[in-house]
């Protein structure tokens, strides 16, 4: 009954937040400050999914795999170029399998 109760209260409170933001008929606007913090919340995520493939391989931390952070470094620079998310994202999707293609065939650097 207790996880049922805090599943429940989890729910409300995640729909609250969110009917806050998409509702028409509340009058809710972030002030400018926030609005702009919130312009970092897609490059932090995505840090955070791409640092540790990058940055933490079998041999252990701090140990980098060249070809993925090759594969990195060239979608960076692509996305500071154009700009084009669903570009970036699929060219970078696209260097890290040929990636892990790579390494697979044992061409490790």
């Amino acid at each position: 009954m207790n996880t049922l109760l805090n599943i429940v209260l989890m729910a409300v409170v995640t729909f609250s937040c969110r009917y806050v933001f998409l509702a028409q008929s509340i009058r809710f606007e972030l002030p400018g400050l926030f609005r702009r913090a919130l312009d970092f919340t897609a490059p932090a995520v995505l840090t955070a999914m791409w640092a540790p493939i990058v940055f933490q391989t079998p041999q252990g931390p701090g140990s980098v795999v060249l070809p993925y952070l090759l594969a990195g470094l060239c979608t960076i620079a692509l996305s500071l170029l154009t700009r084009k998310t669903l570009v970036v994202v699929g060219f970078g999707m696209l260097l890290f399998g040929v990636a892990r293609w790579w390494l697979s065939q044992g061409a490790a650097v």
